[in-house]
């Protein structure tokens, strides 16, 4: 996490930026093992103690560069269920154009499943994310467009589950199959027995 430890002269305020913009393409053209200060440092153009003074290791880094990237769930209320899939699409799809949020992610979940502490970094995001698509689920049954029986909770499980797994791994990729098979997904979804 950015955060000031000391007293001293006004920071400069392009040293945040540039600095998760060397985590990102450190960690695109490199990968996490490879991640060092010095690498970082030198392709920020910032010396070592300026990063340490405001981070304390390369997983806060990590997480920095992760939230910069992560897109807020989009206000869903389009008045149907389709033109909420379709927002939500715009969304993914915008965030996958860069492929270094695929790289982070990536990175972010392997690191945390060696280290804890990182976990609460990825529910956070995923949290807010499962929360927007179950309301709009839920909105969708209020105008009688899912039928009340819907498991919503694992339907919005699968949906996160589906997109997750195309920015990580592109496969297929992240375009109008994504949408293509969130409408196969909603006319036969789960159903709560």
């Amino acid at each position: 996490m950015a955060h000031a430890k000391g007293g001293g002269s006004l920071p400069d305020p392009t040293v945040l930026p540039r600095v998760i913009d060397a985590v990102l393409d450190e960690l695109a053209s490199s990968g996490r093992a490879r991640l060092s200060m010095d690498r970082i440092a030198q392709r920020a153009g910032v010396s070592k103690a300026t990063m340490y003074t405001r981070w304390d290791s390369k997983d806060d880094l990590l997480v920095a560069a992760y939230q910069r990237l992560s897109r807020p769930f989009p206000t869903l209320d389009t008045g149907t269920l389709a033109g909420d899939l379709d927002a939500l699409c715009e969304v993914v799809v915008a965030g996958a154009a860069d492929p270094r949020y695929a790289a982070v992610l990536t990175e972010l979940v392997a690191a945390a499943t060696t280290d804890p502490t990182l976990q609460p970094h990825l529910l956070a995001v995923s949290d807010t994310w499962q929360a927007g698509i179950r309301a709009m689920l839920h909105a969708a049954q209020d105008r009688r467009e899912l039928d009340a029986d819907v498991a919503v909770p694992l339907l919005a499980e699968v949906v996160s589950a589906l997109t997750i797994r195309r920015v990580m791994f592109k496969n297929p990729p992240i375009d109008h199959t994504l949408r293509t098979d969130l409408d196969e997904l909603i006319r036969h979804p789960p159903h709560q027995h």
